[in-house]
């Protein structure tokens, strides 16, 4: 499960897959209203309410560091016995790096940052600047994560930034979904297998230097060819090709199934479950047909369908496919 600390962003990427959910996006952050920000016994309550079957808990927002009660926010997880993992830009203020970095229990195991890192075509210079900061600080703790959203882009800068500031030896790797009732840069699902050849030259290099790419939701199994496969499982990475929901809590406490479908999730409350694990369940259903359709004409009979190895890509495609 995840919680939406904030609606607020202080970057605009082209394939933002949030923009449903983050309505409160101005240039200068500091324009957020309050209600743009989780209050402390809203977030109380919605870790309560996971605290039966989870260990770590994703912070997302918007940017989860903008919030102003940011560093406190990321206590109040371990306290509740969480892992915090935070989704990130890592462009952070110098107040709320050295705040965070002067929290006394901090060990990377109870603290993960998933750094959301663009490509440097597309990376201005003060980002740049403000991410190295953070990884110059808390290396220990960031993990880079790369979206894939251009067929042009070759990912081996994402090496030369983890060598070169010592960070976690881990990527992880997703691909631009689309949000199933609003614009935005994604990558049709007839081009992924033109993506394979980016991904497996990354694969490659990273087995070398020993970082492990791991997969976020929304690959296919047929974007790849089997000796492709193969060489992804000798290297290391963890590859998989599933869609389900990822279940994201609001501000407010509504949830959604995950962001591409933040529009169609019937709006509900936590306060209508017992938990995170009677949350999913209910999302697990309401979106069945989705999750076991497949977007592609070959998903029909496929055999890794049926037998649950792969989804058929992001259900936000076989929405925009079928409705």
């Amino acid at each position: 499960m995840n919680i939406l600390v904030t609606t607020v962003c202080n970057r605009r990427c082209p394939y933002c897959f949030a923009a449903s959910r983050v309505s409160n996006a101005p240039e200068n952050a500091e324009q957020g209203h309050e209600s743009s920000f989780i209050s402390s016994e809203n977030f109380a309550r919605a870790l309560a309410f996971a605290s039966k079957h989870e260990q770590i808990m994703g912070i997302l927002g918007g940017e989860p560091s903008l919030h102003p009660n940011f560093s406190s926010l990321i206590e109040q997880t371990w306290v509740a016995g969480f892992c915090a993992k935070v989704f990130t830009n890592g462009v952070w203020s110098e107040q709320t790096l050295d705040e965070v970095g002067k929290l006394p229990d901090r060990t990377p195991s109870n603290l993960r940052l998933v750094v959301n890192t663009n490509h440097p075509d597309i990376t201005s210079e003060s980002e740049r600047i403000a991410q190295q900061r953070l990884f110059s600080m808390l290396p220990e703790h960031c993990c880079l994560s790369f979206n894939i959203h251009s067929l042009s882009q070759d990912l081996g800068f994402l090496v030369d930034i983890i060598m070169g500031h010592g960070l976690m030896r881990e990527i992880r790797l997703g691909i631009a979904a689309p949000l199933a009732e609003h614009a935005s840069e994604f990558i049709p699902l007839s081009e992924y297998p033109k993506v394979a050849p980016l991904i497996m030259a990354l694969a490659e290099r990273c087995d070398a230097h020993n970082i492990r790419i791991g997969f976020d939701c929304g690959f296919t199994l047929c974007m790849f060819t089997p000796e492709q496969l193969g060489l992804l499982y000798s290297w290391g990475a963890d590859f998989k090709a599933s869609c389900g929901p990822a279940v994201d809590v609001g501000v407010d406490l509504t949830a959604w199934a995950c962001f591409p479908l933040a529009t169609l999730s019937k709006s509900v409350s936590i306060d209508e479950f017992r938990d995170s694990l009677e949350l999913g369940r209910y999302f697990e259903e309401y979106f069945d047909a989705l999750y076991s359709t497949g977007a592609l004409s070959e998903c029909i009979g496929c055999k890794h369908l049926k037998r649950k190895r792969c989804s058929g890509g992001c259900a936000a495609h076989t929405y925009r496919r079928y409705a």
